[in-house]
């Protein structure tokens, strides 16, 4: 009877720990499907409403050129890659939006506004080595930062940057993925190829993500590092 007494406490002691469990990572799943949705409607809502910026006037036209040539001619003294308006481009295409006179804020701005809602995920990254709630207190601040928010609601370079810059934090923080690391230095020179100079320098607090690489990467290898 004893024996029979143990094993039901046993019994008991496992199905408590299996349902509180579940129940934290339900917590989990609900909270990081909050947050994403909640990033996504500060990104989204009403993404046309707003004038259009100079520098989003600039790559429109770029966008629109691509478009109608059906080819990129790099400029040097745009000093920026072709990454955006290359993807910019297949959005407005899919929208039906092949020439200047048809683009619209709302297929420019898609772009800006996916790279910041998708930047919400890049904290899933770092979950094995710092823990879910630490990721996803993260995750809620990305999604709320009044400046992220800013930038991907503009037709700019930035939020690609930013987007492929943080994930080569992560993969940098533990066991370096040169890899991948390589691939995501690739696309952000590509996003903007003035981020070699960024690598060295910060001129502005948007570009912290650029030297946190750089930063990283010098430790890594031992060497230093310039300021600006």
């Amino acid at each position: 009877m004893e024996g029979l007494a143990n094993n039901d406490c046993g019994c008991n002691h496992s199905f408590v720990r299996f349902v509180s469990d579940l129940i934290t990572r339900i917590a989990i799943i609900v909270g990081w499907i909050g947050v994403i949705a909640l990033g996504a409607v500060l990104r989204f809502e009403h993404l046309s409403r707003r004038p259009f910026h100079a520098d989003e006037a600039t790559g429109a036209r770029i966008t629109a050129e691509r478009l109608e040539a059906g080819e990129y001619v790099f400029k040097a003294s745009h000093y920026h890659g072709p990454t955006l308006s290359a993807l910019a481009a297949l959005v407005c295409k899919v929208r039906g939006e092949g020439s200047w006179q048809e683009l619209t804020k709302g297929s420019l701005r898609l772009l800006p506004a996916v790279a910041g809602t998708l930047l919400l995920l890049v904290p899933l990254l770092g979950r094995r080595r710092w823990g879910d709630g630490p990721m996803l207190l993260a995750a809620l601040l990305l999604a709320t930062s009044p400046l992220l928010v800013y930038y991907s609601r503009m037709f700019i370079h930035e939020m690609l940057l930013v987007l492929f810059g943080l994930p080569t934090v992560f993969f940098l923080a533990g066991k370096p993925r040169l890899v991948a690391v390589g691939i995501l230095l690739g696309l952000m020179f590509a996003t903007k190829e003035s981020v070699a100079c960024l690598l060295y320098t910060s001129p502005s607090p948007r570009d912290n993500i650029a030297n946190l690489v750089c930063r990283l990467m010098l430790e890594k290898g031992g060497g230093g590092g310039g300021g600006g």
